[in-house]
């Protein structure tokens, strides 16, 4: 994955100054004056992170992050600027336009450490993304399959209609976390078991059974028969690391039986 960073500033020595500062990083730096420029190139070229001053003749460096959500919502935008402009940044950070907002003058320390952590943030975004892609691709091949089948028969649902909703009408709980601990997918009935939705993170909420399986499956294949306490009393799970057969990033958990069947 190339490692694009946008800088947005319109006084040049600036961005001379954070070109010479990401020099020994393995980016690729592209510098714009102007706020209108770099939309016209964000709008041709993949880019990871962007970098902007606030105020700007033309557009608010907010104003242009807003709009590069549209065009790029997986990016990274940093506002860095004086102090004094936190208060108009306010409003784009509540609606998520603002990532973070850094001030000037910066520490070049902590700038670096400050977009590797965007770059990192990125890199988690896009791998969610595939992950996504690929179950609604797995999720379309059913579909397809289902379809074949029902064909052949006169009393067969519609594939379309069981692809879509076989896995949340199940009686057992099913759902999937990225390698971030993010849940990417959730049944119906696993809704019932924790107190745990689709796109919050796991490490949030206090169940330290489920985020330890979690961990574990990260090194392994598979984890049979994994006994944690729910909702609905101590059940077991098994726990499928995707990456192992699929080369997916992430983690499926299917609940198998109540931890009291076994002794």
């Amino acid at each position: 994955m190339i490692k694009k960073l946008v800088i947005v500033d319109d006084e040049e020595h600036i961005i001379k100054s954070l070109e010479r500062l990401f020099r020994k990083e393995d980016y690729e730096v592209v510098g714009f004056l102007s706020p209108i420029d770099a939309l016209e190139y964000v709008r041709t070229n993949e880019i990871s992170v962007v970098l902007s001053d606030q105020r700007m003749p033309g557009m608010l460096g907010s104003d242009m992050l807003s709009e590069i959500k549209k065009i790029r919502p997986n990016c990274i935008r940093i506002i860095m600027s004086g102090y004094t402009e936190l208060e108009s940044v306010t409003s784009a950070i509540n609606d998520g336009a603002v990532f973070k907002f850094l001030t000037k003058p910066w520490d070049d320390e902590k700038l670096i450490r400050n977009i590797s952590e965007a770059f990192e943030i990125f890199r988690l975004k896009e791998n969610n993304k595939t992950l996504t892609m690929e179950l609604q691709k797995a999720n379309r091949e059913l579909s397809q399959r289902l379809s074949e089948e029902s064909r052949l028969g006169k009393h067969h649902l519609k594939a379309s209609q069981i692809s879509y909703a076989l896995i949340d009408v199940l009686p057992f709980a099913v759902f999937a976390v990225d390698t971030s601990g993010l849940i990417v997918f959730q049944n119906n009935y696993s809704k019932s078991l924790f107190e745990i939705s689709l796109g919050d993170y796991i490490a949030e909420y206090p169940h330290y059974e489920l985020v330890s399986l979690i961990e574990e499956a990260r090194t392994k294949k598979t984890i049979e028969f994994a006994s944690l306490d729910t909702k609905k009393g101590k059940l077991r799970f098994r726990a499928i690391n995707l990456s192992a057969d699929k080369g997916i990033e992430g983690i499926v958990l299917i609940q198998v039986e109540e931890a009291s069947c076994q002794q």
